[in-house]
């Protein structure tokens, strides 16, 4: 699902440099925990767990331009890029458009931070 405040940012500067935060709605659940004591454990599942989540998707964008920066035990990935790739990735049909289970949001710390761009 795309938020349609993204797809306004992003259409209204095709050319400026932007950024998406692509929000996973699965979570593992406490079977996946269970007989793990220890912090560095339950990291490492989770890792997995969301890696397992994100992976195909994360692998099927290929855009000039963007950068992926997948955030691990954690059911979120930045895409940053020009506006008009990001668009392009968002298009009715499109894997990000159609995934039930997955949420295309607007970062708005990007347009309050200074960045490289």
């Amino acid at each position: 699902m795309v938020d349609d405040t993204l797809r306004r940012q992003l259409a209204a500067e095709p050319d400026a440099a932007a950024c998406i935060l692509l929000q996973w709605t699965d979570a593992p659940g406490p079977a996946l925990f269970e007989g793990l004591t220890s912090k560095r454990q339950r990291l490492e599942a989770a890792t997995l767990f969301y890696s397992r989540l994100k992976s195909p998707c994360l692998a099927r964008i290929q855009a000039p331009g963007i950068v992926v920066e997948d955030l691990p035990a954690s059911p979120q990935a930045i895409l940053r890029g020009p506006s008009k790739a990001l668009l392009q990735l968002l298009e009715e049909g499109s894997p990000l458009a159609t995934d039930p289970g997955l949420h295309a949001l607007p970062s708005t710390l990007f347009h309050a931070l200074p960045h490289p761009d």
